[in-house]
């Protein structure tokens, strides 16, 4: 997995703006037969948004009927002592080889029977949490799910996550740097 990250990551450091960086994430990602997706830290610091995930429309749609909310709507709630609050606050990565413990922690308010059921529905296992850092602030976080991954998984899958989170940086200085040139021209 190692190799096969770096040259993803290789792919991500080669684009610009957020939107395609995601789209070569989930290109890579799905290519190595992992789901993934971004979940961004709102403004206020509580919650986390899902701008991105790599799930077929079919899956998502069938996901947002079940729990009655739009991921692109949904927010992930930062309780403390969840597996959230961890990666965000404690700035760490995380295996779960058990997922539904992510689950919960996502969506509070639904029971044990239900978290089987999205499990079933996502094909969900094993995945790996990695925070988001850019420009020295916590931005989010990156989650890859799969079969394959075990915990020796989680250096290669933090050092993705953090060449996304410097693909990100470099989006936002081109931004800042074609201001610039506006207000001087």
């Amino acid at each position: 997995i190692l190799l096969a990250l770096s040259v993803a990551a290789q792919n991500v450091m080669r684009t610009r703006s957020s939107e395609n960086i995601y789209r070569v994430i989930a290109n890579e990602i799905v290519g190595l037969g992992f789901q993934a997706g971004i979940f961004r830290l709102t403004e206020d610091g509580n919650y986390l948004s899902v701008p991105f995930l790599t799930f077929s429309s079919k899956v998502l749609g069938r996901l947002e009927k079940m729990v009655g909310v739009s991921a692109s709507d949904y927010q992930i709630p930062l309780q403390a002592g969840s597996l959230y609050d961890r990666v965000i606050r404690g700035n760490q990565t995380v295996f779960l080889e058990d997922i539904s413990v992510g689950v919960l922690d996502a969506l509070p308010d639904i029971g044990g029977s239900m978290t089987a059921k999205i499990l079933k529905l996502l094909k969900l296992k094993s995945a790996i949490y990695a925070p988001l850092v850019v420009s020295g602030e916590m931005e989010g976080m990156l989650f890859i799910t799969g079969n394959r991954l075990v915990p020796d998984n989680i250096p290669a899958v933090t050092v993705f996550a953090n060449q996304i989170a410097t693909a990100l940086e470099n989006d936002l200085l081109i931004d800042e740097i074609s201001r610039r040139e506006l207000k001087f021209r």
